[in-house]
């Protein structure tokens, strides 16, 4: 599926054309992700082909989709040298799962440590070895 933004050129910016699988990414995100595109844009963020951009952790590229049009690539995630494809699937679905991340902590959340303890198994887990602490 192809998207686009629609107020980029309000403020004298190239449109974003995207390429996603709605199949693998809500709608919600799509829109998130154009809403946010627009919003940079119109507080005055300027995007050249070959520029990078984090969105959440993954770093994509903006890229010329034609002569009037940017886009956006993503790393492939199979090659040790980051080789950039077409389209932000994979970039959306790794946002989803940081914003799905909270309701998989347990109840009471976490606390920062100093500990070095090794991690353990069961049903008390704890990632003392990572610097967190279930509370």
């Amino acid at each position: 599926m192809i998207v686009a933004t629609h107020r980029c050129a309000d403020h004298g910016h190239a449109e974003f054309v995207l390429e996603v699988d709605p199949s693998a990414v809500p709608e919600q995100h799509i829109e998130q992700i154009i809403q946010t595109l627009e919003g940079m844009v119109a507080h005055g963020s300027v995007f050249t082909p070959g520029q990078t951009l984090q969105v959440g952790w993954m770093i994509t590229q903006v890229q010329r989709h034609d002569e009037m049009r940017l886009t956006l690539f993503e790393p492939d995630m199979r090659s040790l040298a980051v080789k950039y494809v077409p389209g932000v699937t994979e970039t959306l679905r790794e946002m989803m799962l940081q914003l799905l991340a909270p309701a998989w902590l347990p109840r009471g959340g976490y606390r920062v440590t100093k500990s070095r303890a090794s991690c353990s198994k069961g049903p008390s887990f704890r990632r003392s070895g990572w610097g967190l602490d279930w509370a």
